[in-house]
């Protein structure tokens, strides 16, 4: 399940990368979560005779995560933004990262 799940959040992050620029700055990279952070919001509050909708609340959770390693990617370490990624060399830029943030 991690797997899969990694892998999609891969290609989605390749996908983001190839379809919009990097953030230009911290201020963007942080509107930018916080729109999708909303967006999943609503979906979880959805109340009264409005269903949940499962599917979308992984779609809007999926999209909240690929904008915050972007922002780890773009702003914090620009040079390990090049794309395309793979789930391989996602874990190498994740774990360099930590490194760097003194996380390891």
């Amino acid at each position: 399940m991690l797997q899969s799940v990694l892998t999609e959040l891969v290609e989605e992050l390749n996908r983001a990368q190839a379809k919009f620029p990097a953030y230009n700055s911290g201020h963007e990279g942080l509107a930018i979560i916080w729109e999708e952070f909303v967006e999943l919001q609503h979906e979880v509050f959805k109340g009264g005779t409005e269903p949940k909708d499962i599917a979308q609340m992984q779609r809007e959770a999926l999209q909240v995560a690929v904008t915050a390693i972007r922002f780890m990617l773009d702003v914090t370490s620009p040079e390990l933004s090049t794309p395309p990624l793979t789930t391989n060399r996602f874990g190498q830029a994740l774990a360099l990262w930590r490194e760097r943030q003194g996380l390891s």
